[in-house]
């Protein structure tokens, strides 16, 4: 009987360093930058401050029974608009393959308002490569 009691616990602990050792990550030294403004009322364009971006990166092996399900970072805008993004490397033994990138919140809308596509890169787009200037995001606020 406590042959089991030592298995369980030494399972736990198992369990319990796998999960923190694949919570580890890796960057790259790559800085991702770019603007977001509310485009609403084309004769007042205002820098949009506090919205979230995401970044979903996509692994090797894809999100399957034997892969790695995409990891997910957001970032926030500044008073003029403007945000940064990093780029991770990899998880633990899985590597990053692609990134995309979208606006999953607006300050003044609900938060489970998104924005579908921002922009998509792969680790070629970014690899040796200091700053990326990401393309300007023009949202429409819709009165809900």
């Amino acid at each position: 009987m406590r042959k089991i009691y030592l298995l369980l616990i030494a399972s736990i602990l198992l369990c319990l360093s796998c999960e923190k050792l694949y919570e580890k990550k890796t960057y790259y030294k790559t800085i991702g930058e770019g603007y977001v403004f509310d485009v609403t009322d084309p004769s007042d364009i205002k820098p949009l401050k506090g919205a979230t971006i995401l970044v979903r990166s996509f692994f090797s092996g894809g999100d399957d029974l034997f892969g790695t399900s995409p990891a997910e970072e957001e970032f926030t805008s500044d008073e003029n608009g403007y945000y940064q993004v990093r780029f991770i490397k990899r998880t633990h033994y899985d590597k990053v393959q692609s990134y995309i990138f979208r606006v999953r919140k607006v300050p003044s809308q609900p938060s489970h308002y998104s924005y579908n596509f921002l922009e998509s890169l792969s680790i070629e787009d970014i690899k040796d490569k200091k700053l990326i200037t990401l393309d300007t995001i023009k949202i429409h606020i819709k009165e809900q």
